[in-house]
């Protein structure tokens, strides 16, 4: 017969987390890690109940319970229980809240070192499903009426101590350029560094405006792949003509006009905008575009 040992089952509770490579979990996440582990020290300690179990860890200060909560009361949005560890981290946290997500935009672009735009704001991508493409005549019209309103943003934003996690619902592209990596021995995911770039084009007001997207793209001038970017871009399939962005963002980075052939060819059949609701911008046109006044 087993003695019970909470040291011995804290010390394994600690290294079956760190062999997971979380530091946030779902209470049935939790329970299905260490409530059916066959580990030898975990038995005795399954003798008990699992919830005293995690009192036992609760009480060590190993672990805590949070409830992570929408900023808006009114929402309805629900609240997400959560345990955590006791080296856990905002985006720990962030990429626990739901499954198959993965760090997006301004995050990405501040992992990749290519912002320091509010490094409490933490943007959580979850892809939506396949959904087939509504085949429609894109017009002058449509554009300049989508883009004189105020830019979609997500409703899902939730809050738990300093850090705010936007939760964003993107386009399905069953995760194209998101990657696994390690970040103060977690494990995460994220988009890569020449899908950041066009994500950051496509919704500039997650990643703290035109100007800090300019900069991310002058930072990443010597690591960035134009075939890639236009790769993604085809990928993605965006409605509007993303492409012109793109050009014209690369070509404020300095890199030579024929080097950016392929966005061209995308087609220039329409005036487009570098972002929502700008005024009085200029227009480049060499891109077609209307970019902010005050971008430098």
């Amino acid at each position: 017969m087993h003695t019970p040992n909470p040291k011995a089952w804290i010390k394994t509770a600690t290294r079956i987390v760190n062999h997971a490579g979380r530091r946030a979990f779902a209470p049935n996440e939790l329970h299905k890690l260490l409530g059916t582990q066959n580990d030898r020290f975990l038995r005795p300690a399954l003798t008990i109940s699992f919830e005293a179990f995690l009192e036992i860890l609760i009480s060590s200060g190993q672990i805590s319970h949070v409830d992570v909560e929408p900023t808006s009361t009114s929402s309805g949005y629900r609240i997400f229980p959560r345990y955590v560890w006791k080296d856990a981290t905002g985006i720990d946290i962030a990429l626990s809240l739901r499954k198959n997500s993965y760090l997006s935009h301004g995050t990405a672009a501040r992992l990749h070192k290519l912002t320091n735009y509010k490094p409490n704001h933490i943007y959580v991508n979850k892809e939506q499903s396949p959904k087939a493409r509504q085949e429609s005549s894109l017009t002058q019209e449509a554009i300049d009426r989508a883009f004189k309103n105020a830019p979609r943003t997500t409703q899902y934003v939730y809050k738990h101590k300093d850090d705010s996690f936007i939760l964003v619902n993107g386009k399905h592209s069953g995760n194209y350029e998101v990657y696994e990596t390690s970040l103060a021995g977690h494990t995460i995911k994220l988009t890569g560094l020449d899908r950041t770039l066009v994500d950051i084009a496509v919704r500039p007001v997650y990643a703290g405006g035109h100007q800090e997207v300019l900069c991310a793209f002058r930072k990443a001038r010597t690591k960035l792949s134009i075939p890639k970017i236009a790769a993604i871009l085809k990928k993605l399939d965006h409605l509007y003509p993303y492409h012109q962005a793109l050009g014209f963002y690369l070509e404020k980075t300095g890199i030579a006009a024929a080097e950016l052939d392929v966005f061209k060819e995308m087609g220039l059949r329409f005036d487009f905008y570098l972002g929502n609701r700008m005024q009085s911008p200029k227009y480049h046109s060499g891109w077609k575009v209307f970019y902010p006044s005050g971008l430098r």
